[in-house]
């Protein structure tokens, strides 16, 4: 244990020999630790493993009266994925300077600093129902003082009012970017070594895509973070606010051809065919029939036979029939 819930482990790198150059890279997954040494595999344990003992506080190289030359790695709360040390042996006393020198040499090569994220738009995207894939940043930039140029991974999620089935974020693979997208926790990772620049354009790549008919209509809240190493950036967030207007009734399927009717011949259906249909509502609410060519008053009348739900009202001076009472799509099918 330690600080901020960190948990050690110890690496025991055997017999050192003196002026040598090492490489050392050490990982973990959520099982377990594992160490190579020179492309040599050294060490590996259970993440519930107990700690080996170390006489002291040890770093890199650090020489504890024998040839055992221990290096403790920290993992901050799950957030390490991985580190690569190189090193230097010898078999002589080093002076200050010396030190130094050699200190500033690996913090030069090995030092690392967050990178950082700027520039998105401080407006929110209006999204509605039936809207294509929208972009959610074009003016997002990614920066890093490192002198390395390549980032390793971005995380886009989305945060606030997440929905399951409607939301997802889409992300074209790229020859060194792969986006890897989870429906269920509606987050995004994109993976692999590549430029700042190419992460920029990367992160601007997203798109927000809701097919839904009927979308919630709470604003979502879309955060973007990038990592340089196992080090994260801060976060930037963009909202985006989801409308969902009525989407109309639609009718269809009515016969192309006339209605014949001969003097005496009675009341006769209109149609038999119609349909009705309406993509984001079960019921229907009203309807008119109208006889809009040639109507002769006193001649021409519209009549219906009123059910449970619908009731009619034939205006006779306009040869319009109304009905109203809300009733299934079905109901009012039937009904026309």
């Amino acid at each position: 244990g330690g600080a901020n819930g960190e948990r050690h482990r110890v690496i025991d790198l055997g017999s050192v020999q003196p002026n040598e150059s090492y490489i050392l890279i050490a990982y973990h997954n959520s099982n377990e630790w594992a160490a190579q040494l020179n492309n040599g595999f050294l060490e590996s344990f259970d993440n519930a493993d107990d700690m080996p003992a170390v006489s002291e506080t040890v770093a890199i190289g650090g020489n504890s009266g024998n040839t055992r030359h221990p290096v403790t790695l920290a993992n901050e709360n799950g957030n390490f994925n991985g580190l690569i040390v190189e090193f230097a042996s010898w078999n002589t006393s080093l002076n200050g300077g010396q030190k130094a020198s050699l200190y500033n040499y690996f913090n030069d090569k090995w030092g690392n600093t967050n990178p950082v994220l700027a520039g998105i738009e401080g407006t929110n995207i209006d999204f509605t129902e039936g809207d294509p894939d929208t972009q959610i940043t074009n003016s997002i930039t990614v920066t890093d003082s490192d002198p390395h140029n390549n980032m390793d991974s971005a995380k886009v999620s989305i945060t606030t009012n997440f929905t399951t089935g409607q939301d997802s974020l889409i992300f074209t693979n790229t020859p060194n970017i792969t986006g890897n997208y989870n429906e269920t926790t509606g987050v995004l990772l994109l993976t692999g070594s590549d430029t700042k620049a190419n992460y920029q354009a990367a992160l601007r790549a997203v798109n927000y895509r809701n097919s839904q008919i009927n979308p919630s209509a709470n604003t979502r809240t879309v955060e973007f973070i990038i990592y340089d190493w196992d080090d994260a950036s801060n976060t930037v967030s963009r909202n985006i606010n989801i409308s969902d207007p009525a989407a109309t009734p639609v009718l269809a399927n009515i016969e192309s051809g006339d209605l014949a009717y001969t003097e005496g011949d009675g009341a006769v259906s209109i149609t038999s065919a119609i349909t009705v249909s309406d993509v984001d509502d079960t019921n229907i609410e009203s309807a008119t029939i109208t006889v809009s060519g040639n109507y002769t008053l006193g001649e021409d009348f519209l009549d219906f036979n009123d059910t449970g739900n619908i009731s009619s009202s034939f205006t006779s001076g306009s040869g319009i029939l109304t009905l109203t009472g809300s009733d299934t799509k079905t109901n009012y099918q039937t009904a026309l």
